[in-house]
């Protein structure tokens, strides 16, 4: 069986996930007839490891830097994902798990939202003091604002 081993040196804002589809495209077009479903198995698979790779990425440095710029990130890796794989499904005519694939997207970016509002975005923000207790809303049960 044909092992599908493809090593592409990226960043995010260089992505090659669109090469790394290409190349399990022309493995797959290439293929001996025998060994097709094991290269389209083992694309697949490694179709699904790019995007996590791609996802954790982004979830590393919005975690560190939650702004504009990473949030749109996750838009942009999304699409550019989503444009490699409706090639590869064109080119091939072969299914992709697009509900695993955009479920674990999802959960990248949910985690990495929390992570980002725990250790970057709640530090930033002034705590209030409501009758002795943190609040983050400002106000205590006389309407009047109380910073720390």
């Amino acid at each position: 069986m044909l092992v599908l081993r493809l090593q592409v040196f990226s960043t995010l804002q260089n992505s090659r996930v669109d090469e790394g589809v290409s190349c399990f495209i022309k493995a797959i077009q290439y293929a001996l007839e025998n060994a097709r479903d094991g290269v389209v198995k083992e694309a697949r698979k490694e179709n699904s490891n790019l995007s996590r790779a791609m996802f954790s990425l982004r979830e590393d440095r919005f975690a560190k830097w939650p702004d504009d710029e990473e949030s749109s990130g996750f838009k942009d890796d999304l699409t550019a994902l989503l444009n490699a794989l409706a090639t590869f499904i064109r080119e091939t005519g072969e299914a992709v798990e697009l509900l695993g694939i955009i479920t674990s997207a999802a959960t990248e970016i949910n985690q990495s939202v929390v992570k980002a509002w725990k250790e970057v975005i709640i530090t930033e923000i002034p705590m209030i003091r409501m009758n002795g207790r943190e609040n983050m809303n400002g106000i205590n049960t006389k309407n009047e604002f109380n910073p720390v």
